[in-house]
């Protein structure tokens, strides 16, 4: 098989159950973002190197830096509805404790409305998700520079409702066989959660940061990662309730509507295509 580097990014909240399902494919192995820069001169074609971490594909300088380093690279687009990725922003923003455990979601939303922070890249994500709902001024850019050839957009929704059609199609793009998934049992990866005892959460979560920071080149990283998965069912069991239900206004519906109208019509047109979100249509 020739050289090929398939990045994978996510313009979604969806943390990393769909890195999860792709990196399982025999034929693919993840990068670093440290190490994805030197691609060429550290792997030699035996697998697709993947990465997947969306924060920096919303700065601007971006496009041209990954085109200057990695000219043939792929692009894997998976774009959420963007109220729904608002409100996972915010369950995720409130487990992190980015944000205080007693904002309300209209709050939430509406410090982002009055602070409008499309022009601010210093603003820390969690309080830009609205704005980065707005997919098409973050997609043209790569369009652009890389040409629909070398993109493929997908959306959470259909990732969600047959994740075997959309992995395959995938497969597809990224040039590997899509037979690997004919018998995978899907699994749903990282639900949002409501934490119990934070003290208890905030040193499971220190944990896991450090072994992945001090691991993530090394070979064991794998299997610590297996390991993982077979630890987090007994944290969850132990350390989580169910999340109460978000509540959103009137006024905030509304808002939102307005806010992002433009913007989904906008995506269709850059995308040639329509989008499977009902809210809109």
């Amino acid at each position: 098989m020739s050289r090929l580097v398939c990045w994978i990014s996510f313009a979604i909240h969806s943390l990393d159950s769909l890195a999860l399902l792709i990196t399982s494919h025999v034929q693919v192995s993840t990068a670093s973002f440290f190490n994805l820069f030197f691609i060429d001169t550290l792997y030699h074609c035996e697998k697709i190197r993947m990465e997947a971490t969306p924060d920096y594909l919303y700065s601007s300088g971006t496009p041209h830096k990954i085109k200057l380093s990695l000219p043939n690279v792929k692009l894997i687009f998976i774009l959420r509805e963007p109220v729904y990725r608002l409100i996972s922003w915010y369950k995720f923003a409130k487990q992190k404790e980015y944000i205080p455990q007693d904002i309300s979601f209209d709050n939430y939303v509406n410090q982002q409305l009055i602070n409008d922070n499309f022009d601010h890249e210093n603003t820390y994500t969690y309080m830009r998700s609205l704005e980065q709902g707005r997919y098409s001024v973050y997609l043209k850019p790569y369009f652009d520079l890389f040409g629909s050839d070398r993109i493929y957009v997908y959306f959470y929704e259909e990732l969600s409702r047959n994740p075997k059609s959309v992995l395959e199609k995938i497969c597809g793009f990224a040039g590997i066989d899509p037979s690997f998934y004919g018998d995978y049992l899907f699994k749903v990866y990282n639900p949002s959660k409501a934490v119990k005892n934070w003290w208890f959460h905030r040193n499971y979560e220190q944990f896991l940061k450090s072994m992945r920071q001090y691991t993530q080149d090394k070979p064991i990283h794998k299997v610590l990662r297996k390991i993982r998965r077979s630890l987090d069912p007994i944290y969850l069991r132990l350390n989580v309730q169910p999340q109460e239900k978000v509540s959103i206004s009137p006024a905030i519906k509304n808002a939102l509507t307005k806010y992002y109208k433009q913007e989904v019509t906008a995506l269709e047109e850059l995308l040639g295509r329509s989008v499977p979100w009902e809210l809109w249509n």
